[in-house]
């Protein structure tokens, strides 16, 4: 069994918890959060400080679930003391050279989990059979929007839409496509960004568009694959869905019905492939390109 820590206890560091107690392989031991009540009743030791966490019971893995803008001072304060095997929410920073130095680190695996849901796991697989059949991919949409237009402490957490969902887009689109190594960003009104970058590989190669907001009312997540013969896949990723459009019909419906919560079935896919082996989702290289087109 894999005995792991987390260092933050907020929104996503609670969803983690509820993804490690649905795991077989691994178990939240010890937590670590300044503001976290030692009164609440829960499966794992409270610590009062980074090095209690280290010190409580022999840790395999780490969890870093602080504020984005947090990363890297947290990261540091880390490998200070300890030299095991870190799990960093993407991005690992906002700052490009901060993301490059931390990256450096082999035992360092950054979390997309977007690129884990059920319906990207369910493209990867029937990819094959839909260029045979459609032909090469030769444009992508990607839209992630989330309603922290009026969420006064979202920019401190997350930065700006396109820091927070960027990294999803891209980590998704990397798991069928190869990203070229540029991009062209504009930004409408600070909370909407909107990305178009080129891509290739065996799959195809074309145009690749990413539109990041704050400005909704309702979270809305898809992404959009065009092939040569103008069938399209539709992935639905906040209803955890595709579907397949060819000559103007349906031809092929995916449906994820598992009543665990959508983002715990991310983490829990996450977890099983990256933290329980201890490997990161893409091979470094792609993993410094994916914070450069963010970043840089």
């Amino acid at each position: 069994m894999i005995s792991v820590g987390i260092v933050g206890f907020g929104r996503i560091g609670r969803v983690h918890a509820d993804a490690l107690a649905a795991m077989d392989g691994a178990c939240l031991t010890a937590v670590f959060d300044p503001g976290l009540n030692h009164e609440d009743s829960v499966p794992f030791v409270i610590t009062n400080s980074l090095r209690d966490l280290l010190d409580s019971s022999p840790l395999d893995r780490l969890l870093i679930d602080v504020p984005t803008p947090l990363h890297r001072r947290v990261f540091d304060d880390v490998r200070r003391v300890w030299d095991g095997i870190v799990l960093m929410e993407k991005p690992t920073s906002p700052a490009l050279s901060d993301a490059r130095a931390m990256l450096a680190d082999a035992q360092l695996l950054p979390i997309y989990h977007a690129a884990h849901a059920p319906e990207v796991r369910w493209l990867q697989r029937a990819l094959p059979q839909f260029v045979a059949e459609h032909g090469p991919i030769r444009t992508i949409e990607s839209v992630f929007c989330d309603p922290y237009g009026s969420n006064a402490g979202a920019s401190a957490l997350y930065g700006n839409s396109w820091i927070d969902s960027g990294i999803n887009c891209l980590s998704i689109l990397a798991r069928f496509v190869d990203l070229a190594e540029t991009k062209t960003l504009h930004s409408f009104d600070g909370n909407t960004f909107e990305a178009s970058l080129g891509f290739d590989g065996s799959n195809g190669a074309g145009t690749a568009r990413i539109i990041t907001s704050w400005q909704v009312a309702e979270p809305s997540k898809s992404s959009r694959l065009r092939f040569d013969d103008g069938a399209v896949v539709v992935l639905d990723h906040q209803a955890v869905g595709a579907r397949v459009l060819a000559d103007g019909h349906l031809t092929e419906y995916f449906g994820h019905t598992n009543a665990t919560p959508r983002l715990v079935q991310h983490y829990l896919a996450c977890f099983e492939a990256v933290l329980v082996p201890g490997v990161r989702t893409f091979p470094s290289e792609i993993d410094v390109r994916l914070h450069e087109l963010l970043l840089d």
